[in-house]
């Protein structure tokens, strides 16, 4: 009916039970707080769950715009007359 803590643990990578709880609320997971501060995961709803990540459509790759490319060979040409400005950063705090 349950999840184990075993198949908690595997599910989420953690053993505390805070971690599992904040992974489990970070990736969508409905699940109670049993008496004892556990994470409570029905079997069912993480079956549910799991079919549908599979079920689920890869994205689409992203598209690369011709002006992102690097022509053949890998290097970029800068003609002379063109100045670049890097930014200052000596006005950030590194506090």
């Amino acid at each position: 009916m349950f999840l184990t803590d075993t198949e908690l643990i595997e599910l989420t990578g953690w053993r505390r039970v805070f971690d599992q709880r904040r992974w489990l609320k970070a990736h969508g997971w409905k699940f109670e707080i049993s008496g004892i501060g556990r994470p409570v995961v029905m079997r069912r709803h993480a079956e549910q769950k799991m079919l549908d990540a599979a079920d689920a459509k890869p994205a689409p790759p992203p598209v690369q715009h011709s002006s992102r490319r690097l022509p053949a060979g890998g290097r970029l040409s800068i003609a002379s007359d063109q100045q670049f400005v890097l930014p200052s950063f000596t006005s950030m705090s590194l506090s």
